[in-house]
């Protein structure tokens, strides 16, 4: 932990991460036909949902999406909005990748109910020195909250994904085994995929719940409130 390499005491110091909550996750909220429409059916569906800038990684993603064009089946829905939009519409488009659709960006309401229409999610980093203290997006507990399998591009310290057993990781881009990630989780039944969804949820409820890291938070402070008057008794 690099709070602890600077010299910190660790029974004074306790993460709290990034969290939700499970009643707005769980809202069961239409999705306008005409993005569903945009969503390719009997496809095995890679999706990405959220900010759309260059740390994300998206442009790897297109990368991956042009060395697996030759697998029909398999299509990639980018759903977001961002600095790098119109750059990655541009590349898209130069390299014929007619199996990456794009969609605009939805409320976040709306996240969860499109999410059941992939099969597998993607997030991605770029290989940067700064990634070895770690990572806390937003992403990741609604990724793992969803119960669909993930695929993680990071090579940074500390995997949630691998941690919940949710996915596969793979070095930060890193084309070639993003591609073998993905074929290897659409070779999977659906019942062993539903498996890692599974991890994956009860792993976020667990941790990421907001009520959950309440209680985790009143534990520890009241456990400092107890020790303080131990010590002056």
């Amino acid at each position: 932990m690099h709070m602890t390499s600077m010299g910190m005491d660790k029974r004074k110091f306790l993460y709290i991460p990034n969290g939700f909550d499970k009643e707005e996750l769980t809202r069961n909220v239409k999705i306008d036909k005409k993005v569903l429409a945009q969503i390719p059916g009997n496809k095995f569906i890679v999706g990405y949902v959220g900010s759309l800038g260059e740390t994300n990684a998206i442009e790897i993603l297109l990368k991956v999406a042009k060395q697996t064009h030759k697998y029909k089946s398999i299509i990639f829905v980018i759903l977001g909005q961002g600095s790098e939009l119109k750059k990655l519409k541009n590349n898209a488009q130069r390299s014929n990748l007619t199996n990456v659709v794009f969609i605009d960006y939805i409320s976040k309401i709306n996240v969860q109910s499109i999410i059941k229409s992939f099969d597998i999610l993607f997030i991605g980093w770029l290989n940067r020195p700064i990634y070895k203290f770690g990572i806390s997006p937003q992403k990741i507990p609604e990724y793992l909250f969803s119960g669909k399998p993930i695929i993680h591009s990071y090579s940074g310290r500390g995997c949630e994904i691998k941690k919940a057993n949710a996915g596969i990781t793979v070095p930060a881009e890193d084309c070639i085994s993003i591609q073998k990630a993905i074929l290897k989780l659409r070779g999977m039944s659906k019942k062993d995929r539903n498996i890692l969804g599974k991890n994956g949820r009860e792993y976020a409820l667990k941790n990421y719940d907001y009520k959950n890291i309440a209680k985790k938070l009143e534990k520890k402070l009241l456990s400092k409130v107890y020790h303080k008057r131990k010590t002056v008794i």
